[in-house]
């Protein structure tokens, strides 16, 4: 049974150093014993990695804002993982390539490495005549639309 804490009750201080044991109790009481530098190491990690979920679902609505911001253009937009980096996939509503808007697909990309410094990604335009299967996989992140082919997509 867990202790009730009060306000006199030290924390527990895990360190890196340390290689004491601990003894960790979870509450299917399948206990464990590792050391202090372990479950040290274990905090950290999971402290990070729920900081990086945070960071990459910021990313996600910075690019969903950017696709509705830019809805008379776009039809959708995805994120995919390409090889060691993320694809950035915005799908227009024209069938041919829209040159006024490649300034502000660069400027996106600009903006993305600058507000999250880890990102290695390539922004991509792509025409509403591309097949969705050939888009979208299973793994793709659909941030703006709904991945349907367009109906009606202008000739522009």
């Amino acid at each position: 049974m867990p202790k009730k804490l009060d306000a006199s009750t030290q924390p527990i201080h895990l360190t890196f150093r340390s290689v004491e044991s601990v003894l960790v109790e979870p509450d299917d009481e399948d206990r464990f014993m590792t050391t202090s530098q372990e479950a040290a190491f274990a905090c950290k990690q999971a402290s990070d990695k729920k900081e990086w979920q945070e960071d990459f679902k910021r990313f996600l609505h910075a690019v969903s804002q950017w696709c509705e911001s830019h809805k008379d253009d776009v039809h959708n937009g995805c994120v995919g993982v390409g090889d060691g980096l993320l694809n950035i996939f915005i799908r227009t509503k024209h069938k041919a390539y829209n040159f006024d808007l490649e300034d502000e697909l660069t400027q996106l990309d600009i903006d993305l490495v600058k507000k999250f410094p880890w990102l290695v990604a390539e922004v991509m335009q792509l025409p509403s005549n591309i097949n969705e299967d050939q888009l979208f996989s299973e793994n793709a992140i659909i941030v703006f639309g709904d991945g349907r082919s367009t109906q009606g997509a202008t000739g522009v």
